[in-house]
């Protein structure tokens, strides 16, 4: 019995050991794409702790991070590669903080509410007389701040509403 016990731990560790490198490889990710990824979040982790910012959300891509942080009293959006970082910055005052920001590889925005986030159920963006509609999705958000890859110029956006479950407008920023 204790020889079958050690014979069935062995097959095991074995299968296990050829079916991971399996797994990885089939998703897309070879070795040195994992290790490429991984020299971008290390590069991204001491760009952040060099400028004393705290990261607040950070979303992967593959050859980039897109990220909400805080620096003092502001708030920032940053597209982060090893090659290139764009940010826009903002105070974080008032009761919504809106950060648009056009990026090498895509266009962003990000929401911060300082008021209402219980109440918060979706927001609207107005964008050259034509409104945008974006759930708060609370299970997925980091606490209080929304951000979002967007198809169009988030520097044209007008008006920002923040609705409740009733469709009640609870909060408005113009810009």
């Amino acid at each position: 019995m204790k020889k079958l016990f050690i014979a069935l731990s062995l097959l095991l560790v074995g299968i296990i050991g050829v079916i991971t490198p399996v797994l990885l490889l089939s998703n897309n990710h070879s070795y040195s794409q994992t290790k490429k990824d991984s020299e971008l979040l290390v590069s991204y982790i001491e760009y952040i702790k060099q400028l004393h910012y705290k990261s607040k959300d950070i979303h992967t891509e593959d050859n980039f991070i897109y990220s909400v942080y805080e620096n003092g009293t502001d708030i920032g959006l940053m597209e982060y590669s090893l090659n290139n970082v764009v940010k826009s910055e903002d105070r974080n005052v008032g009761s919504i903080v809106f950060l648009p920001l056009k990026g090498k590889h895509h266009n962003y925005i990000a929401l911060k509410l300082n008021s209402s986030i219980i109440e918060s159920s979706y927001f609207t963006v107005l964008i050259e007389g034509k409104k945008k509609k974006f759930p708060l999705n609370k299970e997925v958000m980091d606490q209080d701040i929304f951000i979002k890859k967007v198809d169009f110029d988030p520097n044209k956006v007008s008006v920002i509403n923040v609705f409740n479950e009733e469709e009640i407008k609870i909060l408005t920023l113009s810009r």
